[in-house]
């Protein structure tokens, strides 16, 4: 990978000009990545990637020439993508891409932000599954971020690929579920309303799948889901904490609600 970014990021936050530099800074690397083939490294520790302070306010160690992560790299694409408008993100989501071709099984992030909220992002737009296309070909250190990928770019036959992957429990099924409701896709609701019946946790986004489908089934699902947690029962294997369980209540009723809506005939 090319070292693209470090003189670029101390510049932009010298005492001078201690403001976020992603458009002005991260975007013509971005570029240049794209041109040259790479993506960008930043040496610099997490706290000035984030914190827009200027060089003299940090100590030795936090100036120290240690590459950030690939999730931190990842949030400053995804906070650049969010600032471009339309028709002008489409370098930025091939390195994102690019980045995902490097994350291994044990990716111990998978659900966090940024991954969570970037790569459905992509699969909303034409120009984000145009991205992910582009940057498709070659090798990935994970089966699942390739099968990921391929279903937010709606590729042939993706979707089964991804419903049956073997690592899809370790970490991802809350990134699946929102990749499949985005899709209003049945395919995963079995799986979906099995986990209403067996997981200590279920992710919101379990919870929106479910009842953006808004049939017959889903909807007795996640009715029976809400009354074991009014009445207490399991309670050891469901929300604990009363505010815990006043939220997933509150969540379904919410998901409900939109998903109702939706079905509403336009006037």
């Amino acid at each position: 990978m090319r070292n693209v970014l470090g003189d670029a990021v101390r510049a932009a936050t010298d005492d001078d000009n201690p403001n976020p530099w992603f458009v002005d800074v991260l975007l013509p690397e971005v570029r240049k990545c794209i041109s040259n083939g790479g993506i960008p490294s930043l040496p610099v520790s997490d706290k000035l990637l984030f914190s827009g302070l200027p060089l003299s306010m940090l100590d030795n160690d936090e100036k120290a020439d240690a590459p950030a992560s690939l999730n931190k790299i990842s949030r400053a694409l995804y906070d650049l993508w969010e600032q471009l408008p339309a028709g002008e993100r489409a370098d930025v989501a091939r390195v994102y891409v690019r980045i995902l071709h490097e994350l291994g099984d044990d990716y111990d992030e998978s659900f966090d932000y940024p991954v969570e909220y970037f790569l459905p992002e992509l699969a909303e737009t034409e120009e984000g599954r145009e991205a992910i296309r582009a940057e498709f070909g070659g090798s990935w250190k994970s089966t699942f971020w390739k099968a990921a990928c391929a279903y937010a770019a709606q590729m042939e036959n993706s979707g089964e690929t991804l419903r049956n992957h073997p690592l899809l429990d370790k970490w991802g099924y809350g990134l699946v579920a929102k990749l499949f409701r985005l899709h209003n896709d049945p395919s995963l609701k079995e799986s979906a309303m099995k986990k209403l019946q067996s997981d200590e946790y279920v992710f919101d986004e379990v919870i929106d799948y479910l009842a953006a489908l808004n049939l017959p089934e889903t909807r007795k699902a996640l009715e029976d889901y809400a009354k074991d947690i009014r009445s207490g029962k399991d309670d050891n294997r469901k929300q604990e904490w009363p505010e815990g369980r006043l939220f997933t209540l509150q969540g379904i009723d919410e998901a409900t609600v939109k998903a109702g809506l939706k079905q509403l005939p336009l006037r």
